[in-house]
């Protein structure tokens, strides 16, 4: 008589003689030595309503023909229990669903299988399951037909960890990252945006959009040979050794180096012969610098590929993706020449210790589905995956893929490609929709993976990461927020709490952009920047001359040099508790006439900084509210009576301020300041009166005590 058991969600199977027997019946043997079995779906043990057919697959067979209530096992020995990663090699024209089981525990449901658009166009779903050991059952009972199985694979994911940890490595050590010693690691980190890959709209260069446009643009001023001159220039001062102590200084403790492909590699549309690559030492040799740099400050670097072959995404400013151009998605060479480069970083930086790892993918955003369809066209055949259908009218930018298929295969053909050059670093994955949509990515077969996710533009709530807590509890892996920032300082503040609360690292992007208050430093280019940026906005207008233009392109390559940046003291403060002028070593001098700029304090309380229009440029402190105040680290050569002088404007008045010396027992140096009408936020005047400063190092603190004010700058000079 049929015994008939109960499991999981109603799932139904005749232990005895249900079902057809299968054209042969044999036990898939999973032991200590074999820790990966593929089982042929059409061979199985026992089935119900279930057909065999002539596959394309491999050239052999498929189960197929499911409807609802059919089901069909094989026998497994598993030896050793534990967690197993499940690949399905599935067809479907209707999508459809199914329980994985043995006889007495459901393993897992599939509840939604992509549409392939053919009975015959084959793609790999995986999830995470975990098998107890012992001779069972192996049962996949149809919940929804209209698809056809080639083969299932179990890997045991516990053998990842059987690899020989790296030692003197950063490294993922379950849901932690940790350092060398084995230490949990908590990165804060910096971006250095806009180095090898110049952003438009961090260079005002309206209305290119992309690198190649803002270069286009300029070539037509300078000429081809200039530009060349230009970016040399632009690459060397840019970012220097006293970028990595400046960000070191402000309480950072890694830096992510953005890497545009075309520094270290040509295009394909370039190369000679198909499937060779021409590889530029220019960009390995100023990698190599960074990382000297790094290694000499102690400083941790992460690369990441910014820029990809063809661009991974249609958000130009970020990839330089040109549509009259194959993607990275869209021609196999631009994919084999993305991972040919991160093989060989990865060969180069096998054994560089504060190197902490490699972020394969900066934000993709490509659209791989479109109604969960697949199309039977062949764009993505190299990615082992049919092409997913693809409208660029209609791109969402993967924000609602719920498969990523293409965007998986690239990162494990990547991550096997380096793996076989670099067994120590941690490898860094990012989700689709500019790093956030990780929607069939996990797991990875490697033990050595970081989910990496970018926030920007959203509330600091807890749900707000909630999605990202749950993968890492789900998969047993770190975190880490690879990017963020281009918002106000308060958000930043609040994003940092709500980051390090719950153990999650981070790095901020950026490091300077032109004429910013977001970015930790602020470059301010030369006044003829101007006239280049109005001719590209109206085409129409007088065409600069040519020398005036390579010049000034000169220029503000000069001024992108962190000597000649203006330093957001309040935005690092925000992020770090810290700036760079808060140690001892770089408190401002006073001896004689000596002008402290308002934006450069030590520390910020309720004011944010702004551009000034007043003489001689830079930036202001704005509206001062209620009990704010900025306070500045001072040396006073001789003690003695000073003029005070300060540099204010005031819409409608209303303000007021005092002067304190932040001393053991606390001094009001000045008297209250009431800012007069000025009629113009940026209508500035200077007032003065006289206070008394001690000798030695010690803080001076600007108080508001009523807001609706700005402050450009303080001088203080001796009185003779």
């Amino acid at each position: 008589m049929d015994q008939e058991i109960i499991i999981g969600s109603g799932l139904r199977w005749l232990t005895t003689q249900a079902g057809v027997p299968g054209p042969q019946c044999e036990i898939y043997q999973l032991n200590k030595e074999l820790d990966r079995i593929r089982i042929d779906a059409s061979r199985f043990c026992r089935s119900h309503g279930v057909n065999v057919e002539e596959s394309t697959e491999r050239q052999g067979f498929n189960a197929g023909f499911f409807d609802e209530g059919d089901w069909l096992s094989w026998e497994v020995d598993v030896e050793v229990g534990g967690t197993y990663i499940a690949s399905y090699r599935i067809a479907s024209v209707d999508g459809g669903a199914f329980e994985l089981a043995t006889e007495s525990q459901l393993l897992s449901t599939v509840k939604s299988l992509p549409k392939t658009d053919g009975w015959q166009s084959w793609v790999t779903i995986q999830e995470r399951v975990e098998i107890a050991a012992g001779t069972k059952a192996l049962i996949v009972s149809v919940k929804s037909g209209g698809w056809n199985l080639a083969w299932i694979e179990l890997k045991r994911s516990s053998n990842l960890s059987l690899r020989a940890q790296p030692t003197g490595y950063v490294r993922a050590a379950g849901k932690h990252l940790v350092d060398p010693n084995g230490r949990p690691l908590h990165f804060r980190g910096m971006g250095i945006g806009n180095w090898m890959l110049q952003e438009p709209y961090m260079m005002l260069a309206e209305p290119a959009v992309a690198q190649w446009q803002m270069f286009e643009q300029v070539a037509n001023l300078i000429g081809e040979e200039n530009l060349a001159t230009y970016r040399k220039a632009w690459l060397d001062n840019f970012f220097t050794l006293e970028d990595v102590q400046a960000i070191k200084q402000a309480g950072f403790n890694s830096i992510r180096i953005p890497l545009h492909y075309n520094l270290f590699t040509l295009p394909i549309e370039k190369e000679l012969i198909v499937g060779k690559d021409t590889w530029i030492q220019d960009g390995f040799d100023r990698l190599d610098q960074v990382i000297k740099w790094c290694t000499a400050e102690k400083i941790y670097v992460i690369p990441v590929l910014h820029a990809a072959p063809g661009g991974q995404g249609t958000d130009s400013k970020i990839s330089d993706y040109d549509s009259s151009k194959p993607s990275l998605w869209e021609d196999k060479e631009n994919v084999r020449k993305a991972i040919a480069l991160w093989q060989r970083v990865a060969e180069r930086y096998a054994n560089a210790t504060w190197v902490a790892g490699y972020d394969l993918l900066n934000e993709p955003n490509w659209q791989f589905e479109t109604a969960n369809t697949l199309s039977t066209s062949t764009t993505f055949k190299f990615l082992n995956v049919p092409t997913w259908d693809f409208h660029k009218s209609t791109n969402t930018n993967g924000c609602t893929d719920i498969y990523n298929l293409p965007l998986r295969s690239f990162y494990e053909q990547a991550i096997a490609a380096i793996r076989k050059v670099d067994q120590n670093h941690a490898i860094f994955i990012e989700g689709n929709c500019w790093g956030n949509n990780h929607n069939g990515l996990w797991p990875l077969e490697d033990d050595n993976a970081v989910l990496s996710f970018h926030r920007y533009w959203v509330d600091n709530t807890l749900e707000s990461v909630q999605e990202y807590i749950d993968l890492r509890d789900e998969y047993n892996i770190p975190l880490w927020m690879g990017e963020s920032g281009e918002n106000d300082n308060n958000w930043y503040k609040s994003a940092v709490e709500l980051l390090e609360v719950n153990q999650i690292p981070w790095h901020w992007w950026t490091i300077k952009k032109l004429q910013s208050t977001s970015s930790s430093f602020s470059i301010y280019p030369p006044s003829g920047y101007q006239t280049l940026l109005h001719h590209w906005k109206n085409s129409n207008s007088t065409k600069p001359d040519p020398a005036f233009s390579f010049q000034v392109m000169l220029q503000v390559a000069e001024a992108t040099r962190i000597r000649n940046a203006f330093p957001n003291h309040h935005t690092m403060k925000s992020l770090t508790g810290r700036s760079t002028n808060c140690t001892s070593s770089a408190s401002i001098a006073v001896k004689s006439r000596t002008r402290i700029e308002a934006e450069d304090a030590c520390s910020v309380s309720n004011a944010t900084n702004e551009i000034t229009e007043d003489i001689g440029g830079g930036l202001n402190v704005f509206w001062l509210e209620p009990s704010g105040w900025l306070a500045y680290k001072i040396n006073v050569a001789t003690a003695g009576t000073y003029q005070a002088r300060y540099r204010v404007s005031s819409l409608g008045g209303g303000g007021i301020f005092q002067v304190e010396l932040n001393l053991v027992n606390g001094t009001k140096a000045g008297k209250t300041q009431n800012p007069p009408v000025t009629g113009g936020w940026q209508n500035f005047t200077t007032i003065e009166e006289t206070i008394k400063l001690p000798q030695g190092e010690y803080e001076l603190v600007i108080r508001a005590l009523a807001g609706g004010w700005n402050l450009n700058w303080v001088e203080l000079a001796p009185v003779i």
